[in-house]
């Protein structure tokens, strides 16, 4: 399965959703998928990382130009579905995961942080980009992380809760 994971912040940088999305893929590798990793974090060419603002004159994790650069890479890649991950700054993911339930692309978003406090910013961006109508599957890694989402999205959109994992053999 080709396989693409969309998130703003990757290594170098160092975080949760960071080492979560690259510890996912790999497993998702060593499995024998084909799996990418869409970033706008600059940093360290690899071959199964897209840094979309690493040409950038300024590269930087939040570009303007970033979401344009990611969409054309989300749609040469021709995957089969994507997973975006979010924290409350993630332009990148937001509409990348747009772009592809748009095109009919699969989509997971999985939310990483709290978005408590939020709701106006999220609900001018879904009355622009109305991704909140769109066929996407929702989950949280936590149940506090999910509550502010259920209250953002139409009424019935179910949210899984996959709390991280850990690899306790690390």
């Amino acid at each position: 399965m080709k396989i693409a994971h969309v998130s703003d912040f990757y290594l170098p940088r160092l975080g949760g959703i960071e080492t979560h999305v690259s510890d996912l893929a790999n497993l998702q590798r060593a499995q024998g998928h084909d799996v990418q990793v869409i970033t706008s974090t600059p940093g360290a060419e690899r071959p199964y990382v897209r840094r979309v603002t690493q040409a950038f004159r300024r590269p930087r994790a939040l570009h303007p130009l970033a979401v344009r650069a990611g969409i054309g890479t989300l749609r040469d890649l021709d995957v089969d579905v994507i997973h975006a991950h979010l924290g409350v700054a993630s332009p990148l993911g937001f509409f990348l995961a747009r772009a592809a339930a748009r095109d009919g692309i699969p989509t997971l978003v999985t939310v990483h942080s709290m978005w408590a406090g939020v709701g106006p910013i999220l609900s001018t961006m879904d009355a622009l980009g109305g991704w909140s109508t769109l066929p996407i599957t929702w989950s949280a890694v936590s149940e506090a992380a999910a509550a502010p989402v259920r209250r953002l999205l139409p009424p019935g959109t179910q949210i899984r809760v996959l709390a991280n994992g850990i690899d306790q053999d690390r």
